[in-house]
């Protein structure tokens, strides 16, 4: 029986009308209080988790963590503060609004990257040029590294701390634009169940690497999840 537990809700929560209500329903039968916290919130965890064990300095590191609904955004200002950004843009959200073909047309995916673009454009105010290096968390990271790798089981030790590069991502793009999603589904098949928003995830992943103007990046199988715990560790 573990000593605590925290539960945390992020985007859906925020989002629901009936949030409310679910998590009283939730206490009443578990015993256990949900946190809706913010997305300024959910970056920071996010920025502290996909870090932990990786050896990259802060100071230098963007942290992106691609969620379902909403994409977080957390880099050091130059005087050391963390800024923190949460985009409305996920795997889920941009599968079901532009990519509803499987493969998608050449007009839905433009329309993807121009929506993904213009939101960096107009909440993301960047100028620090002192980020050199960018690390991605979330399910379409981690899969999409697992898929590069070629592993034939999930290792989290494999997956977490590794690279990929803007060509390496552009061909598993090109495979995957391609596939059905049967065949999308045996080429993750590690994570098979992801196979319906990996195009949407794969679609914000390289467009921000280009926006930012990353050729390669850093793989995290850390995330909100290990913010949380490294914050009540710390308690």
């Amino acid at each position: 029986r573990p000593d605590s537990i925290r539960a945390v809700g992020t985007l859906i929560f925020r989002d629901a009308q009936n949030a409310d209500e679910y998590i009283q329903t939730v206490k009443n039968k578990t015993g256990i209080d949900f946190e809706i916290i913010s997305g300024e919130k959910e970056a920071a965890y996010a920025f502290s988790g996909a870090l932990y064990g990786i050896d990259l300095d802060k100071n230098s590191t963007m942290v992106v963590d691609i969620g379902g609904g909403s994409t977080e955004f957390c880099f050091p200002a130059h005087c050391g503060e963390l800024i923190l950004y949460s985009l409305p843009f996920g795997a889920v959200i941009i599968t079901e609004k532009f990519l509803q073909s499987t493969p998608a047309s050449e007009v839905e995916y433009t329309k993807a990257q121009n929506h993904v673009k213009n939101l960096l454009k107009t909440n993301v105010a960047f100028n620090n040029h002192h980020v050199k290096r960018i690390v991605f968390s979330g399910g379409t990271a981690t899969s999409t590294a697992a898929a590069i790798l070629k592993l034939s089981g999930y290792n989290s030790g494999a997956v977490h701390g590794s690279r990929f590069n803007l060509n390496q991502l552009l061909g598993f793009n090109e495979i995957i634009m391609k596939s059905n999603l049967e065949n999308r589904r045996e080429i993750l098949k590690l994570d098979p169940q992801r196979a319906d928003i990996i195009a949407g995830g794969l679609l914000i992943l390289m467009t921000v690497m280009d926006y930012f103007k990353f050729e390669s990046a850093t793989v995290s199988d850390g995330g909100v999840r290990f913010g949380v715990l490294l914050e009540m560790f710390s308690e």
